[in-house]
């Protein structure tokens, strides 16, 4: 049976497309396609009308339509459409959920965001590299929230969502996001990002558990940091390093960015170092010099879960 799980998230839209095995192993299915279409649904230069505007709209509808035709060409047999913060946050998910419907034949569901956590650790405990893994945490950032979940003995004790993601944090800049990002606005952030760290999970200040992450900002930081050759095929990655790139990100413009690092998606440079300054400040805060990146994110404990319930 093949399976396609369409995320729809703040910044991008993606699918899973799995067939299920009958593997003993801690992944009950076998991933065939995975694609990524960006789709950004908030404006970048506001934060106080959560609104998703009409060429968002017809953007999602776009994309939506190509991801069930891929799932089409892969005679999927069931597919499942689910959005996070962006559409927990919108005054107008309701509209569009109607609008998805009728047009696409999609039924979204959205993710509260204890789901979210739930389905991401679960994703994260299928990654064969994470088999020995008992106690740790894992964190998602993706473009409206950072997912992070406290695993101990192989069971979630905690799980939160906080409206930290790239896009949410490059929103609290009222700069153009087109230009650097000056000393004075990463002072402002930091600041906001300790002290709501501090105050929504103070149980994991200084925790210094060993941190796995997963995410868009993971992915692309991950792709810079293989070319350098400072990474192993483990995906372990260190603090110093991150903070490196996110020193040379801050200085560029976006023009520069995009030219000098092609690996990095227009559609997301611009917002690239907002997901580094929050990984750091969130590794600082859990008195972590390193973490560990996963490819198993949300889409594949939810997969996961799809899987289980099949016949």
């Amino acid at each position: 049976m093949k399976i396609g799980l369409i995320d729809i998230g703040s910044n991008t839209t993606k699918i899973l497309i799995a067939e299920k095995c009958s593997s003993t192993n801690a992944t009950n299915f076998i991933p065939i396609e995975e694609v990524s279409f960006p789709c950004r649904l908030f404006p970048k230069s506001t934060i106080e009308n959560f609104e998703i505007g009409t060429k968002a709209i017809d953007s999602l509808q776009n994309c939506l339509s190509q991801l069930k035709q891929s799932c089409e060409d892969h005679c999927v047999e069931e597919v499942r459409t689910v959005a996070t913060e962006a559409f927990r946050k919108a005054s107008n998910s309701l509209q569009i959920i109607e609008i998805v419907k009728q047009f696409n034949g999609l039924e979204i569901e959205v993710l509260s965001g204890i789901q979210e956590a739930m389905a991401v650790a679960k994703g994260l405990q299928t990654d064969p590299l994470l088999k020995d893994w008992m106690d740790f945490i894992a964190m998602d950032i993706g473009g409206g929230s950072v997912e992070l979940i406290h695993v101990q003995d192989c069971q979630v004790m905690e799980a939160k969502s906080l409206p930290l993601g790239a896009v949410r944090m490059a929103q609290m800049n009222q700069a153009d996001l087109n230009g650097e990002m000056k000393p004075e606005i990463q002072s402002k952030l930091v600041a906001f990002l300790r002290q709501f760290l501090k105050s929504e999970i103070p149980m994991l200040g200084d925790s210094h558990h060993k941190v796995v992450a997963t995410g868009g900002t993971l992915v692309y930081l991950r792709k810079l940091l293989e070319k350098e050759k400072r990474i192993d095929t483990g995906g372990s990655i260190k603090l110093s390093d991150i903070e490196s790139v996110s020193k040379i990100m801050n200085a560029f413009l976006l023009e520069e960015r995009i030219t000098r690092y092609p690996q990095i998606p227009p559609d997301r440079a611009d917002i690239f170092p907002y997901g580094l300054l929050t990984v750091t400040e969130v590794m600082k805060y859990l008195g972590v010099d390193q973490i560990t990146h996963s490819f198993h994110n949300l889409r594949y404990g939810l997969m996961y879960d799809l899987m289980q319930t099949t016949a």
